[in-house]
């Protein structure tokens, strides 16, 4: 049976946070990582599972699981590194995490991810208005976010970004939380690095 899932896209502004990667010499993708990764372990109802007797149950913590393309072989790879509330550490983590995986070609180089993972996408080619992925999965109610290429309007850098999730434990208004959440994070994103 095809799980009943639902995708809200919105852009959101990241004017303020292009400012600060910028003017800190950080990378975009680690920070957006970290971002979404914070918003979404604010939030019981995004760590819903499924255990093995069927019955509901929460994770105390999800892991973002992301893609990387490698350099040479332009295969994707799937990465996993545990969400820490530290911007710092979790963010020094996936540049290490980054460069143990550049050394391998598997699909899983850091080994197979662990059950608490939710899916990160980034599409970096491509500015989108409408974004959907179909979620086989039945035993997870994990949010999949995808976001893609930013680009400017009216002296405003937006990003546009997706969120999936399962509608027996959320709906529009878990959807839309997370996408003003999100956007707030952007916009008052300060470099905890220094």
């Amino acid at each position: 049976a095809h799980p009943e899932t639902f995708t809200l896209t919105a852009s959101i502004d990241i004017t303020h946070l292009l400012e600060v990667i910028k003017s800190s010499h950080l990378k975009f993708n680690p920070v957006m990582i970290y971002l979404i990764s914070m918003v979404v372990n604010q939030h019981d109802e995004f760590k819903l599972t499924i255990d093995d007797h069927l019955g509901l149950c929460q994770w105390e913590r999800l892991d973002p699981l992301y893609s990387e393309m490698h350099p040479q072989t332009k295969n994707i790879m799937h990465l996993s590194t545990p969400y820490q509330n530290s911007f710092d550490s979790f963010y020094q983590q996936c540049l290490v995490d980054k460069e143990k995986s550049m050394q391998s070609t598997s699909l899983f180089p850091l080994g197979e991810p662990p059950q608490n993972c939710f899916q990160v996408s980034c599409v970096p080619w491509t500015v989108f208005t409408s974004f959907y992925i179909a979620k086989g999965n039945n035993t997870d109610f994990f949010p999949v976010i995808t976001y893609g290429k930013y680009s400017e309007s009216y002296g405003k850098m937006l990003l546009p970004i997706s969120i999936t999730l399962h509608h027996a434990v959320a709906d529009g208004y878990h959807a839309s939380r997370f996408i003003s959440e999100i956007e707030d994070a952007c916009h008052n994103f300060i470099d905890q690095t220094k």
